[in-house]
Parts: C-alpha cells; structure tokens; sequence
C-alpha cells in the first residue's frame, strides 16, 4: 500500500488517471460497500496527497546550522532594542500597570507591523511579554515567527 501512498504523494496529477489504481479498486469491489482493502486504498491516497501539500525540500545540515546562526544573530539585535525600549519605560517609577499595558500592546502592534507577525496566539505572547518586561523571550518570538526557525532552536547553543 505504501507504493499507492508514495504514487499519490509524487504525481497528485496523475492520480486519478492511474489505471492500476483502478483496477485495485475495482478488484476488490465486491458489492456497493467498500471493503476494508479499498478502504486502506484510499486512505493511502488521503495520505500521499497531504504528504504531496505539506512537503518541503529538506535542509541540509550545513543550510539549517546557518539558517539557526542568522536567526541567532537577528535575536540578539531585536532583544537588544526592546531591552532599551523596557529600559526606558522606567517601570520603577509610579508608573500604573495600565499604563504600562498599553505601553506594551503599542510596541507589540509596531511590532507585528514591522515584523509580519500574522498569528493571533503569537500576537498575544508576544504582548504579554512585553508587559511583563521579558525581553529576551519576546525577541525569541518574533525571530521564530519571522525566520521561521522553532523556539527550541533559537533558545540552544550551536556547535
């Protein structure tokens, strides 16, 4: 089965047209019901079809240590920037968490501007972050989101 998985997933075009597929499906039709064979059949189609969207050309190792290096390096400018941004805030002062909040939701909507941050659970962190003054994990945030890089490997040391 995994030969009509992998059909499916490298010519989605021609699926439908495969005549051997056809005859699968036809040889083990007995009556109007689907046999359990027909049924594995087409859900191996399901799968190679959505292995077919969600497939990417694989990194090589070299290209996604570089990849990590450069998001790396972004990280640290963007925690750099919003270190003195919450710097400048003065929360020690008599400053109301209000006023701080909405401190925070205007550099966080800047933020989402200028970064292309469309995710709305992201938009969410990203203020909560910065309302609690935590720098360096909003600035994982935006560079996972905006590099596309996992948190997890923004947060690890490379080699």
């Amino acid at each position: 089965m995994t030969v009509v998985r992998d059909f499916a997933k490298h010519f989605p075009d021609r699926i439908f047209d495969a005549w051997w597929i056809k005859e699968l499906v036809k040889r083990e039709h007995p009556e109007h019901r689907f046999s359990k064979v027909q049924k594995e059949i087409f859900r191996q189609i399901q799968k190679g079809l959505r292995n077919a969207l969600d497939s990417q050309p694989r990194k090589s190792a070299v290209q996604r240590y570089f990849g990590i290096a450069g998001a790396q390096m972004a990280k640290r400018n963007i925690q750099d920037e919003l270190t003195k941004w919450n710097e400048g805030l003065q929360r020690d002062l008599a400053h109301s968490p209000e006023w701080i909040a909405e401190r925070a939701a205007e550099k966080a909507d800047e933020l989402v501007q200028r970064f292309s941050i469309r995710s709305p659970r992201a938009k969410q962190r990203l203020r909560g972050f910065l309302e609690l003054g935590h720098c360096y994990e909003a600035a994982v945030l935006i560079t996972s989101e905006n590099f596309k890089v996992s948190e997890h490997d923004l947060e690890s040391e490379l080699n």
